[in-house]
């Protein structure tokens, strides 16, 4: 990619809704080792896009930033800052030894970075409540039209700088199942490319019975 901060393609200003959304990139990071099948503690890095990755990576891909991801000045602060990254936390490891696929054995028989990524680097939200039926139904549209403008195959190259070992489809379904959206960039993209692929329950429905990974 050869720049230092990489930015999505510059379609924003003709796609998405400019009233009240935030246009500050928030980045991709590397959040935490995991050895043994365990989080370590947090230690939040924005990814360089400029420079070669030389981890073991998971990536687990969401959707979009919302509220928590951004300060009240506007300032971009990482993917799941808010109850997303909490339950993630909480649950990831519980819920990998749950799951139908091989994945456990995978990682605990080596230790990786976990690492969050956002489908689209924008706030499709525009920060408003997600509570609400017509914000939710916005945001879908807003996502759709930036993943299809663009950025799923913004996430298919950034994908392809780290070089994952897995990588986790966690996105929201919204009303318009944007995983499954996600789903249709990413799954011939990384069997293709011998990554390791499984879709999952986005974290925010982990404490409600929703909990899984494939």
């Amino acid at each position: 990619m050869g720049k230092e901060n990489y930015l999505p393609p510059d379609f924003r200003y003709e796609v998405v809704e400019k009233l009240g959304i935030n246009m500050n990139v928030c980045p991709d990071q590397l959040i935490c080792k995991i050895e043994n099948g365990l989080l370590g503690p947090e230690n939040r890095k924005n990814i360089d896009y400029g420079k070669k990755c030389r981890k073991d990576v998971i990536v687990i891909v969401l959707e979009s930033p919302h509220k928590s991801e951004y300060s009240d000045g506007g300032k971009p602060l990482g993917p799941a800052r808010g109850t997303t990254g909490a339950l993630f936390r909480k649950k990831f490891s519980s819920i990998l030894e749950k799951s139908e696929s091989s994945l456990l054995g995978s990682i605990e028989a080596n230790d990786y970075e976990i690492a969050f990524l956002n489908s689209v680097q924008y706030q499709c939200s525009l920060g408003e409540s997600l509570q609400k039926r017509e914000n939710k139904i916005r945001r879908d549209e807003n996502f759709l039209k930036c993943l299809k403008a663009g950025c799923g195959e913004d996430l298919c190259r950034r994908l392809e700088h780290l070089k994952p070992k897995i990588v986790i489809n966690l996105c929201t379904h919204g009303y318009r199942n944007l995983q499954l959206e996600v789903d249709l960039y990413l799954r011939e993209f990384c069997k293709k490319r011998g990554y390791v692929y499984v879709l999952g329950s986005h974290p925010s429905t982990w404490n409600f019975g929703y909990a899984y990974i494939e």
